[in-house]
Formats: C-alpha cells, sequence, structure tokens
C-alpha cells in the first residue's frame, strides 16, 4: 500500500468514525475535561507539574515507569519539568509563541505528531498481509537508492577452467575453499568473497 493509497485509507476510515469521535471530543471539552489529566506533583518550592507529564518523561528518558523511580530520579525529572514549565511560561508571557518563526515550527509538530499516530493506528488496526509487502516491494523496487548486493567468485582465465570448478561445486565442494585454491582474484585469500556492492559498482 502506497503512502497516498494508506493516507486515502486513513481518510475513509476517519469519514467512517469520526462523527462518533468527533463528538466524544466535543462533549469532552465541553465538560472541562484536560487531556493531561488533574493530578499533578509537587515540587518542593511548591510549584506544581502534571503528573502525565512526569510518567511520560520517565518513560521516554529512562525508560522505566514511574513506580520504579528512586526518590532521586523522581525529584530530578519533576525539578526538571518544573524548570521547562517556569521557561515555557515565561516565553509565552514576552509573546515568542506568537512570532511567526516559532509558531510555524510549533505547528508543524503538532501536525506531524498527530499525522504519526493516526497513521501508526491505522497500520496497527490494519496490518497489511505478507503479499501486500511483497507487492509494494515489487512495485518500488526500482526506485530504491543504494541497494547493495554481497558475493564471492572465483575467477579463471579459461572456460574449460570455470567448467570444472562448477562442476566441482556442483558435486558439494566448498566455495571458499576453491576460491583460495585456483582463483587468480587478490579476493581469493579470502574465500573469493567480494563484500558488500551495489550494481554500479561492480562489472557485468
Amino acid at each position: 500500500m502506497t503512502l497516498k493509497a494508506l493516507s486515502a485509507a486513513v481518510a475513509v476510515s476517519i469519514m467512517t468514525l469520526g462523527c462518533t469521535q468527533q463528538q466524544e471530543a466535543t462533549d469532552a471539552s465541553a465538560a472541562g475535561t484536560d487531556p493531561l489529566g488533574a493530578a499533578t506533583v509537587q515540587a518542593p518550592d511548591g510549584q506544581e507539574v502534571k503528573e502525565s507529564l512526569v510518567r511520560y518523561y520517565a518513560l521516554n528518558a529512562l525508560q522505566k515507569p514511574v513506580e520504579q523511580l528512586t526518590p532521586e530520579e523522581r525529584d530530578a525529572i519533576v525539578d526538571r519539568l518544573v524548570n521547562l514549565k517556569v521557561l515555557a511560561e515565561a516565553a509565552e508571557a514576552r509573546g515568542i509563541s506568537q512570532e511567526r518563526t516559532v509558531a510555524v515550527e510549533l505547528e508543524l509538530q503538532r501536525q506531524q505528531l498527530l499525522a504519526q499516530t493516526l497513521v501508526n493506528r491505522f497500520v496497527e488496526e490494519n496490518p497489511p498481509t505478507d503479499a501486500e509487502l511483497q507487492a509494494e516491494y515489487d512495485a518500488n523496487l526500482s526506485e530504491f537508492e543504494n541497494v547493495e548486493h554481497k558475493a564471492r567468485h572465483i575467477l579463471v582465465e579459461t572456460e574449460e577452467e570455470a567448467a570444472a570448478l562448477i562442476k566441482q561445486l556442483d558435486e558439494g565442494a566448498d566455495f571458499a575453499t576453491l576460491a583460495k585454491e585456483h582463483s587468480i582474484d587478490p579476493a581469493a585469500s579470502n574465500g573469493g568473497d567480494l563484500g558488500w556492492f551495489t550494481s554500479s559498482t561492480m562489472v557485468p
């Protein structure tokens, strides 16, 4: 499924379920529900921060739930969030959020987060099949850049030598061993290993 098709599918999904969800969101807004939650954590200086922010920060910065934090770790997080809150409020008071470049950056970040979250949820609820993934891969293979291949080779001077070696390989001989014994290429010492390369950097 291409990005365009995915966007269309997400749009259809939103149109199908959007009315109910929009009504629920409107009802919550009218009721004054704070999406961050009502619970707060108080710092020693009396400042308060939302408990949901503390939990989010703990999971993303320290990779563990807030219940597993040491008192020192919890205090450090609360202190950091209080400092961020104070600085952000000071910036708001100076009108920084209304400056064009800052407002544009904030809006782009908001849209990107919302769009990415929506797409992630859609994919989780509608996982593509292996066949769909393979079809998408095949359809876009020519657009991929820097596709690399890994190969070994045995370089000999005559076609007769090559045919004899191919026969040995067909009979179960070890490729790397034959390369070390017969290849005239410098890669022979590595069992004919050519490493990783792109199609454009390899001779036909």
